[in-house]
């Protein structure tokens, strides 16, 4: 990404008002939004066109939230996008997420967690997700 390109930010949510919500709110954030509704859609997402970060839930059809971060977590290309989980149940959460966040959120909460992972100077490290 250069300096005059508007982040990219995927967005994998199932629920059809749920990830219009959260497209508007970080479009009107003046990022650039893809839509998977799905774990396989956000693979194929990932494997053309890697974001800058990933707003995650983890309660998919037919490929978890997880499977989809341990896919990330797997190829180097991937490895360092901050990933974000936005969930309504309790997963067990992966250590190496930025953030994670618990439905329901408002736009307002997600818009400053993916500003905040876009913000190398506000990043954790590694292992250090932050609960919301």
């Amino acid at each position: 990404m250069t300096t005059q390109e508007r982040p990219t930010v995927l967005i994998v949510e199932d629920d059809y008002a749920t990830r219009e919500m959260y497209e508007y709110a970080l479009r009107m954030a003046g990022l650039n939004v893809v839509i998977a509704a799905d774990g396989f859609a956000a693979l194929r997402v990932i494997d053309q066109e890697v974001p800058d970060v990933i707003v995650l839930d983890l309660d998919l059809p037919h490929v978890s939230g997880i499977d989809v971060h341990a896919e990330v977590m797997a190829h180097a290309e991937t490895r360092i996008t901050p990933v974000i989980v936005v969930t309504g149940t309790e997963w067990q959460v992966p250590q190496s997420v930025f953030r994670t966040l618990h439905k329901p959120i408002n736009s307002e909460v997600l818009v400053e967690a993916v500003m905040q992972a876009l913000s190398p100077k506000d990043k954790p490290p590694s292992g250090d997700h932050r609960r919301t």
